[in-house]
């Protein structure tokens, strides 16, 4: 099994190629191994006609997609979604049965009402449109007042930006930054046992401008 997010991989906010799609199908076709496409940043594009998912491209039912409405409508709503083959989801299905019989039926089904009015459909397009603003303001913003001391590239969707901290040690930032009011994680968990990347993704869609800008101010003292 391969687990891929192919639309602004966490943390790294890379977006997978359609060359490197067509090829990681074609190597799961011939040696039969499964796909899990974690999607859940798919509607949030700001740039670029989004690329179409492996799911669509799927002709020997390897791939096996799924997302989720955290990102979309809001944290608390823990409900997502899966296309797969038939047998594989009658399988996922039994086993999720013996974990929890049944879901939020409430709001599961309020959920598929604002699917079939098209509520979700204008909700998505108002956040992407806001969301856009955020991004830009953020990195302008960063780009600003730490430049030289971060590197980054402008996401072309998503809700974050992967910094690069240049000559400041990020641990060391973080604790400077949490005795400022900050509180942002250090970025070890993305290390590895040979390589230590010093860099961590920067959330902006949650904040309102006067917001990012008070946080990239600890942000920069702390630097």
């Amino acid at each position: 099994m391969v687990y891929v997010i192919p639309h602004f991989h966490h943390p790294t906010t890379v977006t997978l190629t359609s060359e490197r799609r067509l090829h990681l199908l074609e190597l799961a076709a011939k040696y039969k191994f499964a796909i899990i496409e974690d999607d859940y940043d798919y509607d949030f594009q700001y740039g670029r006609r989004p690329m179409m998912p492996m799911a669509s491209l799927d002709r020997n039912g390897n791939v096996i997609y799924i997302g989720a409405l955290s990102k979309s409508l809001a944290p608390a709503i823990r409900v997502g979604f899966m296309v797969a083959p038939e047998r594989f989801i009658r399988g996922a299905t039994s086993l999720r049965k013996a974990i929890d019989t049944q879901g939020d039926s409430l709001i599961e089904n309020a959920i598929a009402e604002l699917y079939k009015d098209g509520t979700i459909g204008r909700h998505i397009k108002k956040s992407v449109k806001l969301y856009r603003e955020r991004r830009d303001h953020f990195c302008e913003v960063l780009r600003q007042e730490l430049k030289g001391r971060l590197a980054f590239n402008i996401p072309e969707g998503g809700m974050a930006v992967w910094a690069n901290f240049l000559d400041n040690d990020l641990t060391a930032v973080v604790k400077r930054a949490y005795k400022n009011g900050l509180i942002i994680s250090d970025g070890t968990d993305y290390d590895t046992g040979t390589l230590k990347y010093n860099s961590k993704g920067l959330g902006f869609a949650s904040l309102d401008f006067r917001e990012q800008e008070r946080a990239i101010d600890v942000l920069k003292r702390s630097i």
